[in-house]
């Protein structure tokens, strides 16, 4: 009784701040009525294999993009893609240790890292739970990061990419991009048998990689597993609502730990938010003018592919800045992937090396 009072009231809020718009509204309005209800009755319950599930599910979600396709367009991207990976990685290194820093020890180096790393909010919760990080320091920082992500920085970056256009155009006016018209967002056509052969094999490849003790290992295996059989059979099937109803429950998970005791550690957070949004900043512009002055791409595909956001949003916003959408995505998911199966054993080898 106390998992179905706890799940009704993630589900309540994840569905009520989806209908507000809100972004990453499914994970962030679970967790917060989730972490509510814990903190008025202190009766919340999530059982431990709820993480393990969630991230297998997660993780097929990341490789359904991935088709035979894609797989072909995906050579002539390989050196911008390398160069994002590479660039978010280390911007988000150092910036986990600028977070540690700036706390005095009230955020530890792997949550710093966290905190910065440029995955996806649900993913990113669930691995810090195997990485040993706080959860909710993660969770309040990559929500005002999302928020910033979406809503600023492709508002800035669209103003100053017009101001040099006008005022540099020998620069920067010979490579202007022109929507494509297409960007990531295929429908996947729903069948029964393809959900359950999909959610079968997701979650075989992810308990399997949860036993093997890798960090985020149900995650990565989900990923990997599923990927191979989407592009060999092209019928994997993971609808929008079920990654919903995921990203509710990850929301819960993470709510339904936070106590009173917890809030009050979060006073700390308040230069470790603004170290994240500024860093994010500067490597999105250094990354950006990497990619234009380096690759082929356009000015605008340049820049808001080095924005650290979910793919589809990131698409649709370089099609209203005339940028390539489906370039953008791809070099996304890329991204995503990476931060996956790259990223935590990266985190995990500097966090034993500071201690050592």
């Amino acid at each position: 009784m106390r998992l179905l009072i706890t799940l009704a009231a993630g589900c309540i809020g994840g569905s009520l701040a989806l209908k507000a718009k809100m972004p990453a509204g499914a994970l962030v309005g679970a967790m917060v009525f989730a972490a509510a209800w814990n903190l008025f009755t202190n009766t919340a319950y999530i059982p431990w294999y709820f993480k393990p599930c969630a991230q297998s599910v997660a993780g097929a979600f990341i490789a359904l993009p991935l088709t035979r396709a894609q797989i072909k367009n995906l050579r002539e991207l390989l050196k911008p893609a390398a160069i994002v990976v590479a660039g978010m990685l280390l911007f988000s290194i150092g910036s986990g240790y600028l977070c540690r820093s700036s706390t005095a020890g009230q955020v530890t180096l792997i949550s710093g890292f966290l905190m910065s790393s440029p995955g996806g909010m649900t993913d990113i919760v669930l691995m810090a739970g195997d990485l040993g990080a706080d959860t909710l320091q993660v969770s309040v920082v990559h929500l005002i990061r999302n928020f910033t992500n979406l809503l600023l920085f492709p508002l800035l970056d669209g103003l100053c990419l017009r101001l040099l256009i006008r005022k540099k155009p020998e620069v920067f006016a010979a490579r202007c991009g022109e929507a494509s018209g297409e960007y990531y967002g295929a429908v996947h056509s729903f069948d029964w048998m393809n959900l359950f052969l999909s959610l079968a094999l997701a979650l075989a490849c992810g308990w399997l990689g949860y036993f093997t003790g890798l960090p985020a290992g149900a995650l990565l295996f989900s990923l990997v597993g599923f990927a191979a059989f989407n592009i060999t059979t092209q019928r994997g099937c993971i609808p929008i609502s079920l990654r919903r109803f995921t990203q509710m429950c990850t929301g819960t998970l993470v709510g339904s730990a936070i106590t009173r005791e917890s809030l009050a550690g979060l006073r700390h957070l308040i230069f470790p938010i603004l170290i994240v949004v500024l860093v994010n900043l500067v490597m999105n512009w250094t990354l950006g003018a990497i990619l234009y002055f380096y690759t082929p791409l356009d000015l605008h595909t340049s820049f808001i592919a080095t924005i650290p956001g979910a793919a589809a949003d990131m698409a649709m916003i370089a099609e209203d800045l005339d940028g390539d959408g489906l370039k953008v995505a791809l070099i996304q998911i890329i991204r995503f992937i990476s931060v996956v199966m790259i990223y935590p054993q990266v985190y995990r080898l500097l966090a034993a090396l500071s201690a050592a």
